[in-house]
């Protein structure tokens, strides 16, 4: 099963992203860790200093990039 997690950007837009995607953001994976935030949970992660545009280009970089295990 896919785990999701929802990031929220600054302009309040919500993105349901596969957490293995997010993982690839360093910024975000040390973010999550901080928060505390396990796989499963369903929590909205925000993102005060990313605006929509560039969390969509984080989302497809991550995507492109996504480690598969």
């Amino acid at each position: 099963m896919v785990q999701k997690i929802k990031l929220k950007s600054s302009d309040n837009d919500v993105f349901e992203v596969d957490i293995a995607i997010v993982k690839c953001s360093s910024l975000i994976k040390t973010m999550l860790e901080d928060l505390g935030i396990e796989e499963g949970e369903d929590e909205l992660v925000p993102l005060a200093n990313v605006n929509t545009p560039v969390l969509t280009r984080v989302i497809k970089w991550a995507t492109f990039h996504k480690v598969v295990k």
